[in-house]
């Protein structure tokens, strides 16, 4: 799947204005485009709120690997 997603470049870091959907890893190609750079007092609206929504998907995605991972070690002990 691919998918075109907004952000950000500033010194050394990209920024994503909005999260991917159903990517959970993918190789990325980053294109600049010929715009005027943000002035630094400029917010990066919604970075906050979406950093905060990919830190509580993750930890909900390895809890649900831990507990599969507990269901399949017992599941070879008991068999």
């Amino acid at each position: 799947m691919m998918q075109a997603i907004e952000g950000i470049y500033q010194n050394g870091r990209v920024k994503l204005l909005e999260t991917p959907s159903k990517i959970r890893r993918a190789r990325v190609i980053v294109t600049f485009l010929d715009e005027e750079p943000l002035n630094d007092g400029q917010s990066l609206v919604g970075t906050i709120e979406i950093l905060d929504a990919d830190l509580e998907a993750a930890s909900l995605e390895i809890r649900e690997e831990f507990l599969a991972a507990i269901d399949k070690s017992c599941a070879e002990f008991d068999g």
